[in-house]
């Protein structure tokens, strides 16, 4: 039965989201749809015990969504836009893991959960903290507190940055190549970018799938890093080999198809109109399913840290964007 009111509630939200994404434009559906899921959880206790639908949604249905974006690119568009952003995509994930380390000593929160505060900053969020958090043998307690970590400025940015790209004046790939390089969860990328615009929620999905891979390499570095026996080898190898991101493929065959011509402009267009209401859906899923209670009891060091490589991400790409790449799709 709560599958079924799970179901009824999720999409009930949906619906009030896309009225209040109309009504106010700046927030748009998506974040609307997050807004009212949150408020309807923790203030009404609305969504405890629908968590089959909520994480069917959230991690099922949102990779559905990747993929349908795919059909709105040609192979030649993703090589071109994953290739010009690709030393941004680098130097920033560099950049902020360096410093989420940094914090962490300085504040002198453990390592391995400073680790992945940085990791969920720099890559997506929650699944590159899931990925890693074996690895380096965090506890339970540490992958748990990343993950709110992280959540809460992602959600934050979310929120900001279209309000702050509206008001630089950012043109839609240089807003899309921002939210795709520095917001960290998949989901919320494709809130913010497309709540700004398609052209914007096109970029940022090649640009953040980009990113994305490069939790593969991360996931083998923190393996050899933390190795100290054969099995302990084996383990991290199997957990690498798991870090691919398969929905890429997905993403990457139906662009394939729109090379070809398969997929003609009509229907490409019409998938990505269906890719913009999944995201709607997710995101309304992943407010219905948060507890802000359990934000509530974090300590203030592991959010310190959060806030720096929130900071440096966002800063940092943004600095890169106009100084090498320009600010503009390829």
């Amino acid at each position: 039965m709560s599958t079924w009111v799970g179901i009824v509630t999720v999409a009930l939200v949906t619906v009030a989201a896309q009225m209040l994404g109309r009504i106010v434009p700046v927030l748009g559906p998506a974040i609307s749809g997050m807004i009212l899921g949150l408020i309807l959880r923790n203030v009404f206790a609305v969504g405890a015990g629908m968590e089959t639908v909520t994480g069917f949604c959230s991690k099922r249905l949102l990779k559905f969504a990747v993929v349908l974006v795919g059909a709105t690119f040609t192979l030649q568009e993703v090589a071109a836009v994953g290739g010009a952003y690709l030393i941004v995509i680098l130097s920033t994930i560099a950049i902020t893991l360096g410093v989420a380390f940094l914090a962490g000593r300085f504040l002198g929160v453990p390592r391995d959960l400073a680790r992945l505060i940085g990791v969920g900053t720099a890559i997506c969020g929650a699944t590159a903290i899931l990925t890693v958090g074996p690895v380096v043998r965090a506890k339970d307690e540490e992958i748990a507190y990343a993950i709110s970590t992280v959540f809460l400025f992602n959600v934050t940015a979310m929120v900001l940055y279209p309000v702050i790209g509206q008001a630089v004046g950012m043109d839609q790939a240089a807003f899309g190549a921002w939210a795709g390089a520095s917001i960290h969860d998949t989901s919320s990328v494709l809130a913010a970018a497309f709540g700004y615009g398609d052209g914007a929620g096109a970029v940022a999905t090649v640009v953040k799938l980009t990113r994305t891979l490069f939790l593969i390499p991360l996931v083998a570095l923190f393996t050899v890093m933390s190795t100290r026996s054969r099995t302990e080898s084996h383990r991290g190898v199997r957990a690498t080999v798991k870090a691919f991101p398969t929905f890429i493929l997905g993403f990457l065959a139906m662009s394939f198809l729109s090379s070809v011509g398969v997929i003609s402009a009509g229907a490409a267009a019409f998938l990505g109109t269906a890719a913009k209401f999944l995201v709607v859906v997710v995101l309304a899923a992943v407010g219905l399913s948060t507890d802000l209670s359990k934000l509530r009891r974090l300590g203030a060091r592991p959010l310190f840290i959060g806030l720096a490589a929130s900071l440096v991400v966002a800063a940092f790409s943004g600095f890169l964007l106009t100084a090498v790449a320009g600010g503009t799709r390829p």
